[in-house]
């Protein structure tokens, strides 16, 4: 049996914890209990778990919205009541005004996608001052990475042969979302911990998320002009990128 199966046996049953969902859940309803007809958008919704969880932690009405490229998808959360929209994430502008939005999110998202610039920009654009950004990605430096990379092999959460095209640490993916100044990260935590038992994996996510199987950051939209986008179209790299709406 290959190390990659024996690290398989390991999380069985545990895999829900890497989603996250009871921190995004504290934090977006935290911040939703401040507001007035709130306003909440998935990005790559998937099966609306993580907005259905929210409206039911939040015991309120609240305008959910969903962006998902997998017709499918949009079906079943259109059937739970989400305002979901077919829609190419990666260079199609999100069709909602400027500053209309309270909370962005998209849990295990960017991890499947090269336009990362283009998301965290029309993220930006979307929300209010003071709106919230939710992001979960796996975690390239959980400790089963870092061994698996001492051992000459591939990271599981980025396989060549797999859904995955992007890597991040927490300091990456910090650069990534304060590229343009106008969002700002104000904390981060960790969720899942190989190849520990459900009841002792999120204790030691806790107390060491710099190695937990899932990474999440919680970020605010500053009261900056939108700059991400001006930022971005700036950059050169080796590789062409969308060029995301440019803010006037």
């Amino acid at each position: 049996m290959s190390l990659y199966q024996r690290l398989a046996q390991l999380k069985a049953g545990t895999e829900d914890l890497n989603y996250g969902r009871h921190i995004i859940i504290k934090w977006t309803t935290e911040y939703l209990a401040t507001l007035d007809n709130p306003s909440v958008l998935d990005i790559g919704l998937g099966s609306g778990d993580d907005l259905l969880g929210i409206q039911q932690a939040s015991g309120r009405p609240l305008q959910l919205y969903g962006l998902d490229f997998y017709l499918p998808s949009v079906d079943r959360a259109q059937a739970a009541g989400i305002k979901a929209t077919a829609h190419n994430i990666e260079c199609d502008p999100y069709p909602y005004p400027d500053a209309s939005m309270d909370i962005v999110m998209a849990n295990q998202v960017l991890e499947h996608t090269k336009e990362i610039f283009f998301i965290l920009a029309e993220a930006a654009r979307i929300l209010k001052p003071g709106g919230m950004l939710v992001i979960g990605v796996p975690n390239l430096a959980a400790w089963h990475n870092r061994l698996l990379l001492t051992l000459g092999m591939q990271p599981s959460c980025i396989g060549v042969i797999g859904p995955h095209v992007r890597g991040f640490t927490r300091q990456g993916l910090q650069s990534a979302i304060e590229l343009g100044n106008d969002l700002q990260v104000v904390k981060t935590a960790g969720s899942g911990f190989y190849p520990l038992p459900r009841a002792c994996a999120q204790t030691a996510a806790k107390l060491f998320p710099q190695f937990a199987v899932g990474l999440f950051a919680c970020a605010i939209r500053t009261q900056q002009p939108p700059a991400y986008a001006n930022t971005f179209s700036k950059m050169v790299f080796e590789t062409r990128y969308e060029i995301p709406p440019l803010a006037h």
